[in-house]
């Protein structure tokens, strides 16, 4: 049996350039290494799924793609359309990822912060119907400050949406996944102990 993937992809929009350092740099040291890559201002779920380019993220098959998208989306039909398209892209590969869709940050314009929150009741939607993790993005960065536009973050503010996804991914979702072929390995270690010490005692007792 070959050894589970180190490694992880990243796509989405102009959020996901800002969250792409912090969050490599936060992985490495859980032991993830960022294998795929591709982050476009201004880019749509719409504008991923017209391109073949989330199938280039996992050609190197990682353990899990995280997709920071949807602050450019419509609160359409259409968009669960595209979304579906996204996740097969990134699903063309053997084994396929774990996929984490990271819903569009808060904003402090208001009519911004009312179409995003529009987006999560479709993102919403399709995990569940798609089968993938979805992290609240909006609710997760509500308290982090955000630049003039009031729809990015500073490079610290960044940081700090990365140190929460890393505590959140890990502390959720990643590690229980993981955990099963860790605990495996340690039952079979003592079990091939257990084994030599039973023999052990029968060579004695001759």
């Amino acid at each position: 049996m070959s050894e589970p993937s180190r490694t992880w992809g990243l796509i989405g929009d102009s959020q996901a350039t800002g969250l792409v350092a912090p969050l490599r740099d936060l992985f490495e040291k859980r032991g993830f290494v960022l294998d795929g890559y591709r982050g476009e201002v201004g880019w749509s779920t719409a504008r991923f799924a017209a391109t073949r380019d989330a199938e280039d993220v996992v050609r190197g098959r990682p353990a899990f793609v995280l997709v920071v998208l949807g602050g450019n989306d419509m609160p359409t039909m259409a968009l669960q359309e595209k979304m579906g398209i996204v996740v097969s892209q990134l699903r063309s590969v053997e084994p396929p990822p774990r996929i984490i869709w990271v819903g569009p940050a808060h904003s402090s314009v208001p009519e911004t912060q009312d179409r995003k929150r529009a987006v999560d009741v479709f993102q919403r939607a399709a995990s569940s119907r798609l089968g993938f993790d979805w992290i609240d993005g909006g609710a997760m960065t509500a308290d982090i400050p955000h630049s003039q536009d009031g729809i990015h973050f500073s490079a610290t503010g960044s940081r700090e949406w990365a140190r929460r996804l890393d505590s959140h991914i890990f502390g959720t979702r990643l590690l229980p996944a993981d955990a099963p072929s860790r605990i495996a390995a340690i039952v079979g270690t003592l079990s091939v102990a257990g084994m030599l010490g039973w023999l052990g005692w029968m060579i004695w007792r001759k």
